[in-house]
């Protein structure tokens, strides 16, 4: 298996998929072949960002770069907790933004803290441990007297004394390997204040800083968290040039002082963005980029307008299924019964390699992902799965199991709502298909009441999304609104309808509030027809009443599953073919 191919993308012409949607009878209130919700882009994946960016201005203006670069690669990260167990993100080159889904409210990732620590947060108190980076803080090669994150991991963490009173002089000097020595400083600093929320002492130059106007009433905090570390003395590089500086370390940041420079430079931060991006993910963070990377391979499919894609994996046994686990990278659910974990990507988007993450899996159908779990359906029931050390440990969920879903043959893939809530479909036979929240003993919908033959399932927010058969045997997708709740046939909205024979292989949210830039349609679906098969984006339009569907591209074997990426592209599972497909829009 591999993600390393040849450039030679290819571009369709508008006609080819006019052609396409012709002769494949889509029956749809408007077709169209500009992007659903298409917008003009921006570098902030949130206004809510940008609202952030332009209120912390001021401290720019005043010698302190909070971010230090232009908006970098934005990503939707898994967070437990969080609606559908994401959040949306941006990177600059000095930190981390933060908005959960349907929400104004702006963090500040904790990056130093956990670059320090050796934990990466993934919410609902679900950490992933790994070692701290011997990244130098500066951005700067290797050098023994710089100390990197995984120096700084020394010391922090233990809670220090109070050395505020009497004007204590800082003169401790560390290097790479931690070493603490005393000598001279190119400036008298004193301990000033001491922080009893996280045990440690301020110098007085740091002090002064955070009583400016900007700073004040604890913004601070709310800019750089509270102190875990001592302040120290080390060297550091700006603008190449090694100078003696003060640092120290706090949850978000590491503020550095340098002495020598001018009053209106001489504070800084580090690029705690593009080092935390590089150690949580192998790569720097970047401004997106849509273009196929250089060795990728044309996957021979017939695209939409300013469409890209290629091929992300290939000689994958047969692929099933694919999920995001709750690290961020892509699963493969294989008909084998394995499930396949892509490593970390190149800089090209590309994975390095696949790990094989958990098998052993009888009759599998689909996978999901819940908190700090991957819930798989397979001989009729769900099992759980957690990772451990990079590979994946068999167990249970008591909050979420109960008699009913267990006893009752689970068919079809699990998904979940904008609660986070897991569903299934489920029933004692195929008569009896209804959708059933995983711990519940009452059935949400049934689905044969609204069409027969029901395929898969998803959740766009709280609108459930299903597909079937109608009265007139050709097959529909509809969504019904706020799921669960009081469902009714006639709340059913109609999204689409493909000819007789068709079957919906697979069904993926994709609308806007989760992933920002993607642009694609609240809905994607994997079509098969007796003329091919097609990857479609669908959409309500609430203003016009009507419908939207579009053709992304055509030509796949036997698609089986859908996933939206954390950069908003969609990943295909081709089975016939044993590869998968990554799709991005240029928009």
């Amino acid at each position: 298996m591999t993600g390393q191919h040849k450039a030679n993308p290819l571009r369709s012409r508008l006609t080819q998929v006019l052609v396409t949607l012709v002769f494949a009878g889509v029956a749809v209130g408007t077709v169209s072949m500009l992007p659903v919700h298409h917008t003009e882009s921006t570098p902030f994946a949130s206004p809510a960002f940008q609202r952030t960016w332009i209120s912390e201005a001021e401290a720019a203006t005043q010698g302190v770069d909070l971010w230090g670069s232009d908006p970098l690669a934005w990503r939707v990260e898994p967070y437990a907790g969080a609606p559908d167990d994401r959040r949306i993100v941006q990177y600059f080159d000095r930190g981390r933004m933060e908005v959960e889904a349907g929400s104004s409210r702006v963090t500040l990732g904790l990056l130093a803290h956990e670059m320090t620590s050796g934990e990466i947060d993934l919410g609902s108190g679900v950490r992933e441990e790994r070692q701290s980076p011997e990244i130098s803080i500066d951005s700067g090669s290797p050098d023994e007297s710089v100390p990197t994150y995984l120096t700084l991991s020394r010391f922090v963490g233990e809670m220090a004394t109070d050395r505020s009173v009497g004007d204590e002089r800082l003169t401790d000097w560390i290097n790479r390997e931690g070493r603490i020595d005393q000598s001279a400083t190119p400036e008298v600093v004193n301990v000033d204040e001491y922080i009893e929320e996280s045990g440690h002492n301020l110098p007085d130059v740091t002090a002064e800083l955070f009583e400016r106007p900007e700073f004040q009433n604890e913004r601070w905090v709310e800019s750089f968290g509270y102190p875990i570390s001592e302040p120290f003395w080390t060297q550091y590089r700006r603008a190449d040039q090694m100078l003696p500086s003060l640092v120290q370390v706090f949850e978000r940041r590491i503020l550095v002082y340098t002495p020598k420079l001018e009053p209106s430079d001489s504070f800084t931060v580090a690029s705690t963005g593009r080092h935390y991006s590089l150690w949580r993910y192998g790569t720097e963070p970047h401004p997106d980029t849509v273009e196929p990377p250089e060795n990728a391979s044309d996957p021979g499919l017939v695209l939409g307008d300013d469409l890209h894609a290629w091929e992300y994996a290939n000689d994958i046994d047969t692929p099933i299924d694919l999920t995001l686990a709750p690290s961020g990278h892509l699963l493969i659910l294989t008909a084998e019964g394995e499930i396949l974990k892509a490593d970390s990507v190149d800089p090209d988007g590309n994975p390095s390699g696949f790990t094989l993450w958990a098998e052993g899996i009888e009759e599998p159908q689909g996978m999901a992902t819940h908190g700090g779990s991957v819930l798989v359906t397979a001989s009729d029931r769900i099992q759980w799965f957690h990772e451990v050390d990079g590979v994946a440990i068999s167990g249970q969920s008591p909050d979420l199991e109960s008699e009913s879903t267990v006893r009752a043959a689970v068919r079809g893939k699990p998904v979940a709502d904008g609660s986070g809530s897991v569903f299934a479909r489920s029933g004692y036979s195929p008569s009896t298909n209804v959708v059933r929240e995983i711990g519940s003993e009452k059935p949400v919908v049934r689905l044969d009441s609204l069409l027969s033959d029901p395929g898969p399932i998803t959740f766009s927010g709280n609108d459930l999304v299903m597909s079937g058969v109608n009265e007139d045997g050709r097959t529909e997708v509809l969504l019904i609104p706020s799921v669960p709740g009081n469902v009714q046939s006639g709340s059913a909205i109609h999204l689409a309808t493909f000819p007789r024979g068709s079957e919906v292989r697979a069904l993926v949210a994709a609308d806007e509030s989760r992933w920002p830039v993607s642009e694609l349609g609240e809905v994607v679906a994997a079509v098969e027809t007796d003329g091919g098969t097609g990857i479609f984006a669908l959409s309500r339009q609430t203003a016009s009443g009507e419908t939207e569907v579009i053709e992304l591209a055509s030509g796949l074997s036997r698609p089986t599953a859908l996933e939206v990426g954390l950069d908003g592209s969609i990943y295909v599972a081709d089975a016939g073919q044993g590869r998968i497909i990554k799709i991005r829009y240029d928009g």
